[in-house]
């Protein structure tokens, strides 16, 4: 008999007892790694969660009718135009939509209004001409207009079917103002207005479709995540753990000895390899004599020439390129993995086992390395070492 995966009566302490739970969490532990990691990373719960609720805030300005809205607006209230809720208070049962609510800020600098009659729209202080508001993108004629609460619908005049806009302000324009104002009536007169029917609200980003979840988590997350090269990490046939440390390393989160100094480790910051500069990811792998050494035999071996990017990241996005499609670039295309690696390896070795190798020998490791890999998970043989260096090229 057996209780969650163990005999029952079962020494504990023995080893063999959890090879079989080791073995099936070894199995789940692969899966989740091709879930979660193969996209460039762990999303960041916080932000992602922050995204989700967003997709509430839109729903609550576009679906007017829903019931759930309406008990909504009963119990909190509506803010001016009824696109979000009044800033929710209170100690009880408020919680699930004052989390909601405190994303309103971030969440409306990412919209834009589509105006139809011009009623649930602030003239000075809405974004509808444009993907910043008229208050923003004209400060000064902003500071002495008359009403700066206008709608769009009080200051969009008619006459004999001709609209104009009636714009005032509580002194006359000055010389220093022409040209702002110039440009704000340009502004104003060319952009496109119904006149007719409800406003609406649209999603900056993504006009068309409207809000996406996965569009909000981009923008929450920055630009770092864009672009995040997950296929020339986890896509490789390279051994798991290696594909695992070039992530990290791409992320900026190996244990060098900047990043230890980061969590109050105080050790001397030089790096192991050259011992003058101090010790950074983008100097171990990249910029360090001896990985400049190591990349230039490389570059030269394929006849190619490169300009070495300033960080890791940088060159994961830009390594495969054209060269990829070539019919050596099954070689090429896992050259930085290698070299990572073996540079990795030859640190460590320097900090904790006092052993160096010499720069040939280290080629040789990474030439060795590489064939290696190469033979046992591409099942790509070479007759001979020599055979190998000949096909390290775009020639042949």
């Amino acid at each position: 008999m057996k209780y969650l995966g163990l005999p029952l009566g079962a020494k504990f302490k023995d080893k063999t007892i959890w090879n079989p739970i080791l073995e099936k969490m070894e199995r789940r532990l692969a899966g989740w790694k091709r879930l979660y990691l193969s996209k460039g990373g762990i999303r960041k719960i916080r932000l992602f969660n922050e995204a989700l609720l967003g997709k509430w805030l839109w729903r609550f300005g576009i679906e007017e009718d829903a019931l759930w809205r309406q008990v909504i607006e009963i119990k909190y209230g509506c803010m001016w135009g009824g696109w979000c809720t009044r800033v929710v208070s209170g100690p009880y049962g408020v919680g699930l939509w004052k989390n909601i609510h405190q994303g309103w800020p971030s969440f409306s600098c990412h919209i834009l209004y589509d105006i139809g009659d011009g009623s649930r729209v602030k003239f000075w202080q809405d974004r509808w001409c444009g993907e910043t508001s008229l208050a923003v993108r004209y400060p000064d004629l902003f500071r002495f207009c008359r009403n700066k609460d206008a709608s769009v619908t009080e200051l969009l005049m008619s006459t004999n079917g001709v609209r104009f806009w009636d714009v005032r302000f509580i002194r006359g324009v000055h010389a220093r103002d022409l040209e702002a104002m110039s440009d704000f009536l340009e502004t104003i007169y060319g952009s496109s207005i119904r006149g007719l029917g409800e406003d609406k609200m649209c999603w900056i980003p993504s006009k068309v479709k409207g809000f996406l979840v996965s569009d909000y988590y981009r923008i929450l997350a920055g630009s770092a995540i864009l672009g995040f090269p997950w296929k020339s990490i986890w896509k490789q046939k390279i051994p798991s753990r290696v594909a695992f440390f070039v992530w990290t390393a791409a992320l900026g989160k190996c244990l060098t000895i900047d990043n230890l100094r980061k969590r109050k480790i105080w050790i001397l910051d030089w790096c192991y390899m050259c011992k003058r500069n101090g010790e950074s990811i983008d100097h171990l792998f990249l910029h360090c004599p001896f990985a400049s050494d190591l990349w230039s035999m490389v570059l030269g071996l394929f006849g190619v020439s490169w300009v070495m990017p300033h960080s890791v990241l940088g060159l994961l996005r830009c390594w495969q390129g054209s060269f990829g499609r070539h019919r050596n670039g099954f070689i090429w295309s896992i050259i930085p993995h290698c070299l990572l690696w073996c540079l990795w390896r030859e640190r460590n070795s320097r900090c904790f086992e006092d052993s160096e190798r010499s720069i040939p020998d280290l080629k040789l490791l990474f030439f060795r390395t590489l064939r290696d890999w190469l033979f046992a998970l591409q099942n790509k043989s070479f007759p001979s070492f020599i055979v190998f260096l000949d096909s390290c090229n775009f020639c042949t």
